[in-house]
């Protein structure tokens, strides 16, 4: 039972931070961006924000790929 539960937190956990890290990234490289001395301007937000979110699909299908190659229970 204890590894059931151990396996299912870590699951939460990493479902947590699929959900989060895209939007962490974004905020971040926005961050990194106007600290190295440039201007935020809406074409460069609106223009990294719609690349961000192309991104956020194949790396939720890399995720889930990756949980079935190492999940041998899944197969």
């Amino acid at each position: 039972m204890a590894y059931l539960r151990s396996r299912l937190v870590l699951r939460s956990v990493n479902n947590a931070l699929a959900f989060a890290l895209p939007t962490l990234a974004a905020v971040v490289s926005f961050i990194t961006y106007s600290a190295t001395g440039h201007e935020l301007e809406a074409g460069v937000v609106f223009t990294s924000l719609s690349l961000f979110n192309l991104l956020r699909t194949p790396m939720t299908a890399l995720r889930k790929r990756s949980s079935t190659l190492f999940d041998p229970g899944k197969r």
